[in-house]
């Protein structure tokens, strides 16, 4: 067992290449809810390790069996992957602040949006929320990866000039965000692990927000609400992605 802190916040693809490894790893099952690559007999977990809250602390806890050993290792080796358990400085309880169920229960959740008072009510699921943020974490570093070398191929950052709702801009949310922004990437783009826009008024689409009648975008209230990856380009040289966390 080794460990490494990952100070940048990178994707483990990133961390990787970044490493100088010349190997080829492969996404592989999430090991306590945290993204994981596997090669050969080799798996890595990028995880939070400290309060995140306070200190945005990640880091790439990596796992390596001998080649050679024996079926009897191989199998203890499987048991202690799938049964590991990362974070465990972090509350997840998993129940709404406020809200009850019929027999006077706390309601089960996982975030914040599905407690029925929310935003006057928060969901006690941390770890749940940590490791959502470092899945937006891993998601824009890659897609900022992405972007730089479109820049580099075409000088350019992505335009968007038409296909979106709004010109220039989309966001994970809507459809121009698989469809035209992915498509000039030519690549599948991540979505938000929540992907939803909170409070979208009478009149817009509760998804995105959009009012097709009128053609206009209407923001989330409150604001903090909206779970969504988004792209904007500035100018040639300049763009911006953006995701809001819920603990970082």
């Amino acid at each position: 067992f080794r460990y490494y802190e990952n100070e940048k916040h990178l994707s483990p693809r990133l961390w990787y290449q970044q490493r100088g490894l010349s190997g080829t790893p492969a996404p592989a099952s999430p090991i306590d809810g945290f993204e994981t690559l596997q090669e050969g007999n080799t798996t890595y977990i990028h995880a939070a390790w400290n309060n995140i809250v306070s200190d945005p602390y990640t880091g790439i806890a990596v796992f390596s069996i001998d080649g050679a050993s024996t079926r009897e290792t191989e199998a203890i080796y499987s048991q202690l992957l799938e049964n590991f358990t990362l974070a465990t400085d972090f509350s997840n309880n998993k129940t709404c602040s406020v809200s009850v169920d019929p027999q006077g229960n706390p309601l089960r959740c996982s975030a914040d949006i599905q407690c029925p008072t929310y935003p006057a009510e928060t969901c006690n699921a941390v770890k749940d929320k940590v490791r959502r943020d470092l899945t937006r974490m891993s998601n824009l570093r890659d897609l900022e990866d992405t972007l730089n070398l479109y820049r580099i191929r075409k000088s350019t950052y992505p335009e968007l000039s038409a296909g979106t709702y709004v010109q220039n801009k989309t966001l994970s949310v809507w459809p121009s965000w698989q469809d035209t922004f992915a498509r000039e990437l030519q690549q599948t783009l991540p979505q938000d692990p929540l992907n939803r826009l909170f409070g979208c008024p009478v009149g817009a689409d509760p998804q995105t927000c959009w009012n097709e009648e009128n053609h206009q975008l209407f923001c989330p209230t409150p604001a903090y609400s909206w779970w969504s990856y988004g792209y904007e380009f500035v100018d040639q040289n300049t763009s911006r992605i953006y995701s809001h966390f819920e603990q970082a």
